[in-house]
């Protein structure tokens, strides 16, 4: 099956924010950010039911190298990203987003 992904305001809000951290941080870090993210993209576009079902249906995947998880719901064939969470984020800001 083909999946088509997107993202939801609040994972493009997260996004901003985590890209804008990282490129204060270190010169170009913001960029291997955004390639790491991309990589999980594709794993989830090519087969998002090999995550484990979370809260509400949710699946998420666990980024290299970067501390962060995304979250997302497979809706037939959409995928729809709600979130970028850090690990050490409190667990319910997704389950708000999810309900």
């Amino acid at each position: 099956m083909i999946y088509s992904v997107e993202l939801s305001q609040f994972a493009i809000d997260d996004l901003v924010e985590i890209v804008d951290w990282y490129r204060d941080q270190r010169d170009g870090l913001d960029k291997e950010f955004t390639l790491a993210f991309e990589v999980v993209l594709r794993q989830i576009e090519i087969n998002p039911l090999a995550f484990q079902v979370k809260f509400k249906q949710s699946r998420n995947v666990t980024m290299q190298r970067f501390p962060y998880k995304v979250v997302f719901k497979v809706f037939d064939n959409k995928i729809r990203v709600v979130g970028v969470i850090h690990h050490a984020r409190n667990p319910r800001l997704i389950r708000k987003r999810l309900k």
